[in-house]
């Protein structure tokens, strides 16, 4: 029985010597395959020490049509090629947005990640609204706007300015710096005006059709007159635009066209309004 002992102790310690040698030589071939600095480098772990033989460089350079660009930290020319099962992160060119990507299948081959998002041309859609404009010079019909294009605003009646907006590459518009906002053009009431150029009895001389004089008076504004009995003329007050700098509220002036003039006889004499014989003539 005591040989019998030695006989199966001998026979345990062959085995697990060659246990020990076989996790040896496995360990051996393994970190010669895979280098510990490159198993443990990024998200990533290859399963071989081989790469794919295509270069990631080259097939962005050759792929134009995807719109792929290598990351700023990489130069468009270097090499790069990748561990098998390993992964290049890409970008979109100006103009298009996405995530992109490239991977090495175990199979040596440089392939589309599965995950990876195309580039798509990035588009602004309709300029926004801004206060007192609308926007000119584009036809309705647009409805992609690409980054870098602009789009000029034209001011509504009673405001001045340029507003400009600027498609941006991430899709937004954002306000250009060289326009302006509407701002609010006025000439003030009209009253007071007449009271200081016509003189405070404008009253019998004309009157407001429909009696409406402008409190306030914007931009382009017209009010037409009516001259009283024994006057004539077609009076127009127009309120011109004006210049007010570093201010919301700009001023304009108001002007007067064919202002209301006495009717004169043959003698060259003044009517008035309360001669008899005049009744019914004006």
């Amino acid at each position: 029985p005591f040989e019998v002992l030695i006989q199966k102790a001998a026979r345990i310690c062959a085995y697990l010597a060659i246990a020990m040698a076989t996790c040896w030589a496995s360990v051996t071939v393994i970190l010669f395959l895979v280098p510990p600095e490159v198993d443990l480098a990024g998200d990533f772990a290859p399963w071989y020490n081989f790469t794919c033989t295509q270069d990631v460089s080259w097939l962005v350079q050759h792929r134009a049509m995807m719109h792929w660009v290598v990351p700023p930290d990489r130069k468009p020319s270097e090499p790069w090629q990748l561990p098998l099962c390993a992964r290049a992160e890409l970008r979109c060119i100006p103009g298009f947005a996405g995530s992109p990507a490239l991977q090495c299948s175990p199979q040596g081959n440089l392939e589309v990640a599965d995950d990876s998002d195309e580039c798509q041309e990035v588009t602004c859609g309709p300029p926004p609204g801004l206060p007192h404009a609308h926007p000119a010079g584009w036809s309705t019909r647009t409805s992609a706007f690409r980054p870098g294009m602009k789009v000029h605003y034209v001011c509504e009646a009673g405001y001045s300015g340029g507003p400009i907006q600027i498609c941006q590459e991430d899709g937004s518009w954002t306000w250009s710096m060289k326009g302006t906002y509407c701002q609010r053009v006025g000439c003030g009431p009209l009253d007071i005006w007449l009271d200081d150029k016509v003189g405070a009895g404008w009253r019998k001389i004309m009157k407001a059709q429909g009696n409406k004089v402008a409190k306030y008076g914007f931009a382009g504004e017209v009010v037409n007159f009516v001259c009283q009995p024994g006057f004539k003329g077609k009076p127009q007050a127009v309120c011109l635009k004006g210049i007010a700098e570093g201010t919301d509220l700009q001023r304009g002036t108001w002007t007067i066209t064919t202002p209301c003039r006495p009717f004169t006889t043959a003698l060259g004499c003044n009517c008035k309004s309360r001669w008899v014989f005049c009744h019914g003539w004006f």
